[in-house]
Order: structure tokens, then C-alpha cells, then sequence
């Protein structure tokens, strides 16, 4: 529990510390990946962001994932991704892509989230 509690506080401060993807309101960058970062912005907390972006250093991509309604819920803040050429992957249920760089991460998030 003391691990876990650690990891939420540990999230809190980089979903604090987070930023706007180019200045677009509705997409959050996170300073660094933390899986725990849907219980600070979901449908409920922040209605207003459409989607997480981070950089996944060790991979060398550019991952988005869009925020749940509520944590813990499996049920979209936001319509799902499309599939797009330009990704190097994205999840049939269209709640998470990979892009090989942070260029078509804005590109393909600029037609997508509006």
C-alpha cells in the first residue's frame, strides 16, 4: 500500500507539473510517463483535456493515450483515435497511438482532437 500510495503521489507532481502539446489546451504532455496519471485527469477532473501525450525515451516514440470518464473506467472522455498511416501504431479500440516522432504526434493529434 506504502508503494502504491508513493506512486500516486509521485504522479500527482508530474500531472502538476505537465503542460499544454503546443499550446493546444485539450492535449496535456506529461513531463514523464506514470500510470497512475488517469486518476488526476479524466472526464470528471479535467473535462477539458482530450488526450495525454508523453515521450517514451527508451522506445524512442511519442505515445497518446486519451483520459478515461472517471479512473478506473474503461469508457472514453473523448471519441476514439482513427487509424492513420502516419502512426507507427494505433489500438483498434482507438484509446491509445504511437507515433515515431514528436512531428507526427502533432500532426496526427491536430486532426484528431478538436
Amino acid at each position: 500500500m506504502k508503494a502504491n500510495q508513493e506512486a500516486l503521489i509521485e504522479a500527482q507532481e508530474i500531472v502538476k507539473n505537465s503542460y499544454y502539446f503546443h499550446s493546444n489546451p485539450n492535449i496535456i504532455e506529461l513531463e514523464k510517463f506514470t500510470p497512475h496519471w488517469s486518476s488526476f485527469i479524466n472526464g470528471f477532473t479535467q473535462p477539458q483535456v482530450k488526450a495525454v501525450v508523453w515521450e517514451d525515451v527508451e522506445e524512442k516514440t511519442w505515445k497518446v493515450k486519451l483520459p478515461p470518464k472517471r479512473p478506473g473506467s474503461f469508457e472514453l472522455s473523448t471519441k476514439a483515435l482513427l487509424p492513420d498511416e502516419s502512426m507507427v501504431f494505433v489500438h483498434t479500440s482507438g484509446h491509445f497511438a504511437v507515433a515515431k516522432d514528436e512531428a507526427h504526434m502533432q500532426a496526427y493529434l491536430a486532426k484528431q482532437i478538436h
